[in-house]
């Protein structure tokens, strides 16, 4: 990845056909890809010439992402602040953090962006620290400017992307965890960060089953009967732990399974069905409200 000019190049043509590319620059798409030998870990990179809104979400797991082109207001629910990215600006975000975000100024907003399960993330830090139990980081800044930084993660997001050496993409990967956590975690000491958040017993069986029935109709009264609470203080205490209300959560879980379809290169009639929505036009607007483009426009492998 190569800089000119003081401007990071945009070019994530990989998995994409030469003659498609010129045109897909001046359409909105996002591309994502999974890293068969990585479980847990995944890429996207998204282009978006329209401005957009993206609604409150929750990130299962920890997302790294690099700002290209465009500025992006971003609004931290557990943390209660504002965020302006700028292009060169990364974004820490912690899993389980709630987040929405609207497009700042003129287009293009281009980004990359790395996801890292949790279980991965811890894994990568155990390895670390030659087998020690270690709690998952708490970041201290949300957007932060670290030249040093950014360009590994350029090299990172690049190698994942490519088709380099297992070997070359576990160390850099190894890497940027643990220099992103020396330099931005809670405490000096990355190895004895803070719990990231605490959830009950309740709320944690009712999360569990919306996971396992997120194509179902699920009814509030059923879900207190899985939480013992009433329906009310369900909602109330699901909110305040998750960061979002049951049904967004529901949708935001189906949007995902989505994702994972289209990689499998399932039809979207298809798709439609097993996520659970009506028809395909309701899916199509579900999905494009979240991640800003139509099913058609995500490319996914």
């Amino acid at each position: 990845m190569s800089e000119q000019n003081n401007k990071i190049n945009f070019d994530s043509r990989n998995g994409i056909p030469a003659e498609e590319y010129e045109n897909l620059l001046s359409s909105n798409w996002v591309k994502m890809k999974s890293v068969p030998h990585l479980e847990g870990v995944r890429t996207q990179t998204r282009n978006f010439i329209s401005e957009r809104e993206t609604p409150r979400h929750v990130h299962q797991e920890y997302v790294f992402s690099l700002a290209i082109e465009g500025a992006t207001e971003i609004d931290c629910g557990h943390c209660g602040e504002t965020h302006i990215l700028q292009p060169k600006d990364l974004l820490l975000t912690e899993a389980h953090e709630v987040y929405a975000s609207r497009a700042l100024g003129k287009p293009p907003w281009r980004n990359f962006s790395l996801s890292v399960s949790k279980e991965k993330l811890g894994l990568l830090l155990d390895s670390a620290a030659d087998g020690k139990q270690i709690r998952l980081p708490h970041f201290t800044k949300g957007a932060v400017k670290n030249n040093k930084l950014r360009r590994l993660f350029l090299k990172l997001h690049e190698s994942l992307n490519g088709d380099e050496a297992t070997l070359e993409q576990e160390t850099l990967l190894l890497d940027w965890i643990v220099s992103v956590g020396q330099i931005y975690a809670a405490q000096s000491n990355y190895f004895h960060s803070r719990r990231i958040y605490s959830e009950s017993d309740a709320i944690r069986r009712v999360r569990e089953f919306i996971r396992e029935n997120v194509a179902g109709n699920i009814k509030l009264p059923e879900l207190a009967e899985v939480a013992r609470l009433s329906p009310f203080h369900l909602n109330r205490a699901f909110k305040a732990q998750v960061g979002l209300p049951p049904h967004e959560f529901q949708n935001q879980l189906r949007i995902e399974k989505a994702r994972n379809l289209i990689a499998n290169k399932k039809s979207f009639a298809e798709i439609a069905f097993e996520t659970g929505f009506s028809d395909q036009s309701h899916f199509n607007r579900f999905f494009k409200r979240y991640t800003g483009v139509t099913p058609k426009r995500f490319f996914a492998r």
